[in-house]
This record gives C-alpha cells, sequence and structure tokens, in this order.
C-alpha cells in the first residue's frame, strides 16, 4: 500500500511541471503595436490571428472568422470548446451577424491543426488565444460580449474577469464531468497516453478523433482554475445549459450560478439539446436568447 501511494505522490509531483505557453514572438510584437496605434481597425487585429493560425499550420476551414457589421454597437467573441474548432461556431454566428452583431469566432491553440499539436498546448495558451480578438474588439465595439461553448465557455468566463466585458455567455460550461476520469487526467496521463473517439465523417476535418491524456490534464487544470475565481467575476452573467446534455453534468450550471460574484445572472435550463448546442437544432433558441439578453444588459 505504502509503494502505491509513493507512486501516486510522485506522480502528482511530476504532473505539476508547469509549461510555458508557446511562444510567438512575432505576433506579440505586432499585437503591441497595434494597441499603440490611434487608427488600427479590427481588420487589422484579426489579420493578425489568421498569421497565427498560419504560423501553426492550421488546416483548411479551421481558421477563426470574423463577420462584421460597420454600424453595430454590439459585439461578440465566440469561443469554440475542446479538441473541436471554430466550424462549431459557424450557424450561430450566421444568425447573430444576421440581427447586426459584430461576430469574431477565435481559435484556440492546439486546435484546428493536429493532435499531436494539442498535445503540446497548454491551458495558458489557450486562455492566452483570446487575447487578440478581445483587443480588437475592445479597441473597435462599444459594448464587447463573450461566449463560449463547453470549454470555450469556460475560457470565456476567465476572460470575462481579465479583460472587464459588458456580459458573458456560457454554453455548457464544465464543473463536474459524468465521466469523473477527466478530473484526474494528470496522474493517468502517464499510464496511458491518448484515448480515440469515434467521429461522423462530416466532424473528421474540424475535431481530433485521438485526444492527448495530457491535453485532458490541461482542461482538468483550466477548470479548477476558473473556480477559483468565479466569485471575483462581476460581469452580468447568461447561463446556457442543457438537460440532456451527456458530457458535462447540468449540476455544473447551478454551481456556476451559486458561485459566480456577478448579480445579474440568470439561468436558462434547456429540456432538450446535445452537448454542442451550436450545431444542431437549438442554435436559433440559443441565439435568441443570447440576443434578448444583450438587449437587456446594454440597454
Amino acid at each position: 500500500m505504502k509503494k502505491w501511494l509513493s507512486i501516486i505522490t510522485l506522480l502528482l509531483l511530476v504532473g505539476c511541471t508547469i509549461k510555458e505557453p508557446r511562444s510567438y514572438p512575432n505576433i506579440e510584437t505586432s499585437l503591441q503595436q497595434l494597441s499603440l496605434s490611434d487608427d488600427t481597425t479590427l481588420a487589422d487585429y484579426f489579420a493578425l490571428d489568421i498569421k497565427k493560425a498560419e504560423t501553426d499550420q492550421t488546416r483548411e476551414g479551421n481558421y477563426p472568422f470574423l463577420l462584421e457589421n460597420k454600424n453595430a454597437t454590439e459585439c461578440i467573441l465566440l469561443t469554440h470548446g475542446f479538441a473541436a474548432s471554430p466550424y462549431e461556431l459557424q450557424m450561430l454566428a450566421k444568425i447573430l451577424h444576421e440581427e447586426g452583431l459584430t461576430v469574431y469566432g477565435t481559435r484556440l491553440t492546439g486546435h484546428g491543426t493536429t493532435s499531436e499539436d494539442l498535445g503540446e498546448s497548454t491551458k495558458e495558451d489557450w486562455i492566452d488565444s483570446l487575447n487578440i480578438p478581445l483587443q480588437g474588439l475592445q479597441q473597435s465595439c462599444e459594448h464587447v460580449f463573450v461566449s463560449g461553448v463547453s470549454t470555450g465557455a469556460t475560457l470565456s468566463l476567465m476572460a470575462a474577469h481579465t479583460h472587464k466585458t459588458d456580459g458573458v455567455i456560457t454554453i455548457n460550461a464544465p464543473i463536474t464531468f459524468f465521466d469523473k476520469r477527466i478530473m484526474y487526467t494528470k496522474i493517468f496521463k502517464y499510464l496511458q497516453k491518448k484515448s480515440d473517439r469515434e467521429l461522423e465523417d462530416h466532424e473528421k476535418p474540424y475535431y481530433y478523433a485521438t485526444i492527448p491524456t495530457k491535453s485532458v490534464a490541461q482542461l482538468a487544470a483550466l477548470i479548477k482554475e476558473s473556480k477559483k475565481i468565479l466569485s471575483k467575476i462581476t460581469t452580468p452573467l447568461l447561463i446556457i445549459q442543457s438537460a440532456e446534455d451527456k458530457r458535462v453534468e447540468p449540476s455544473s450550471a447551478k454551481y456556476i450560478l451559486d458561485n459566480i460574484g456577478s448579480e445579474k445572472k440568470e439561468l436558462l435550463l434547456y429540456p432538450e439539446g446535445d452537448h454542442v448546442l451550436t450545431t444542431g437544432n437549438k442554435t436559433a433558441q440559443v441565439a435568441k436568447d443570447i440576443l434578448e439578453f444583450i438587449e437587456r444588459v446594454v440597454r
């Protein structure tokens, strides 16, 4: 028994090793220059984000996207989930854009490339992935909102704290999973290097079929970090959660509601719908609820 406890302790200590975020020296220099310029446009920030995606050798169809309404006063940043890509945001983005919003769909580092690249990315990389679009939106828009699906929702909560946005909308944000192994992968990543999942043919260009276990450990660490700052987040919040979510336990939504520091907060529990509510028949309802929330915040 003592031998096994020693092994587990050693694995935990090794698992605490901090990996430096991915460095993009040229991108970071250009971003600083953009932030100091008086005539920088949102298109300039987007072009820089595209350059970053090209540096990462992003696959076709997985690039960040920008749907700009020149006269829009409300803008929203959408962030996709873990091991996914901006593809899963496009249906929602199209509706929001048609209703007058400027919509930016970001791409997380390590996503839309290869499974191996995902394995080399960290939670810090994912957090940093929102910097370029948020700086561009906050310089160009009167009201900036952030929203995301699953892991993208977690990152949106954290961005609402660090960037002081006007509002945040979470869509099936994880606190606890039905698969209890996920939050303990810091140990398992040394015993099982990867896992495979089945994808439909139309999903294969945009999602990873093979998931590195060390990336799941990064996801677990991100969620734990987000829980620590919930009470510090005071941004108006809309929580959207599907009662039929097969990955994230719906109780996650109640946890966020009870622990968030926001005074203006509400929870919408959909009786039906998959984990990714932005690619199916619930997308129009999600868009409607987001638009109504934004209207309540800014008017």
